[in-house]
């Protein structure tokens, strides 16, 4: 997906952790951090309907998103990646 990409690893520890990373390819550090929040708080939001233990990584690139579409591509991929119940 354009501008989130998701990696997800089951562990056996007995909770998830999760990474928030960017690329170089943002132009400063408002924009880093700005990316980097919106996408900490769409996975707050969903993180409780997600079953079982992982690693997950988020790897943010740079884009003129709100948060609205971070938040859209946050579910997207964690109903792609089936962590999440459909429906």
């Amino acid at each position: 997906m354009k501008g989130l990409h998701l990696r997800v690893v089951e562990n056996s520890l007995g909770w998830s952790r999760v990474l928030f990373a960017t690329t170089r390819a943002f132009s400063g550090a408002v924009a880093r951090n700005r990316a980097r929040r919106h996408i900490r708080e769409a996975y707050r939001l969903l993180k409780q309907d997600i079953q079982g233990h992982y690693d997950i990584a988020f790897v943010l690139y740079p884009g003129s998103h709100d948060f609205t579409d971070r938040q859209a591509q946050v579910e997207k991929l964690l109903h792609r990646a089936e962590l999440l119940p459909s429906g």
